[in-house]
């Protein structure tokens, strides 16, 4: 949903408190940025009581409000500047750190190859069953070895990473929300194990060797031309990805072995003509 008003130098913003079911009266800070149409953009931070005029940037086309509220930030809905009205209530929640609430009810993860690496696409789906707004560690993960290129939509206070270790500490408002993160791997074999979700969906190059456990293969999907192998799991799924190194070295002597005794058996037949 958009917000339209018409022309406005100014905006009322009213801020509602969802969990407590009342209107905020302390003083708060709000963050206007706005985008002209030029592509340039501005930012300011004001400071109202609960409500107040805010005072918009000269001719911008879209402008965003954000109230921060217990340290945690509210966007509004984006403020387009074309209709007559000129009041905004932007929603807030108390904050808990209470994980109770918080269900993990879907990860889905891409496995592609690209340029001779791996690419790892996970995105994760919660559900907040409570009526506040959480934030704090609420899923820790392992990421591969020799990892590049790590990125998560969101910000910094969204997470906490220590070398392999990765701890989710995402702001999830009641009801739904997801997380998603990529990276890319270096190494030719790694492993990936997750648990903690009601369902599991792994997608993967059908170019690429994979085992996974604990999981139902679904068959092969297309997506924008590409095709690629599925698999389904529930509560926990181990993923193998590409030749172990001692599998590797092995296939390697034994094709120079077999190699050697050819070249060994032709040269004593050669050897052995009269």
């Amino acid at each position: 949903m958009l917000i339209f008003l018409l022309s406005a130098d100014s905006v009322y913003v009213r801020v509602f408190n969802v969990t407590n079911g009342n209107f905020v009266s302390e003083n708060l800070k709000v963050e206007v940025s706005g985008f002209f149409t030029d592509g340039k953009e501005v930012f300011d931070t004001v400071e109202i009581k609960g409500e107040g005029w805010i005072k918009i940037p000269k001719d911008p086309h879209v402008v965003g409000l954000t109230v921060i509220y217990m340290g945690e930030k509210f966007p509004s809905q984006p403020v387009i500047l074309v209709d007559t009205s000129r009041s905004v209530t932007i929603e807030v929640y108390e904050v808990t750190n209470d994980r109770s609430g918080i269900s993990l009810t879907s990860h889905n993860l891409g496995i592609f190859k690209e340029k001779g690496v791996y690419h790892v696409v996970e995105l994760l789906e919660f559900k907040n069953s409570s009526n506040m707004a959480f934030r704090g560690p609420i899923l820790e993960l392992n990421l591969p070895k020799k990892l590049e290129g790590f990125n998560l939509t969101g910000d910094q206070s969204d997470y906490f990473r220590s070398g392999q270790s990765l701890t989710l500490t995402p702001l999830l408002l009641p009801g739904k929300g997801d997380i998603g993160f990529d990276y890319f791997v270096l190494s030719e074999y790694f492993k990936l194990m997750r648990e903690g979700a009601e369902i599991y969906r792994i997608f993967a190059d059908t170019s690429i060797k994979i085992k996974v456990k604990n999981a139902t293969f679904e068959g092969n999907r297309e997506f924008e031309g590409q095709v690629f192998n599925v698999w389904k799991a529930k509560g926990k799924v181990e993923i193998e990805i590409g030749t172990q190194p001692i599998v590797r070295e092995v296939g390697r002597f034994l094709w120079a072995f077999f190699i050697f005794v050819f070249l060994a058996m032709v040269i004593f037949f050669v050897l052995r003509r009269p």
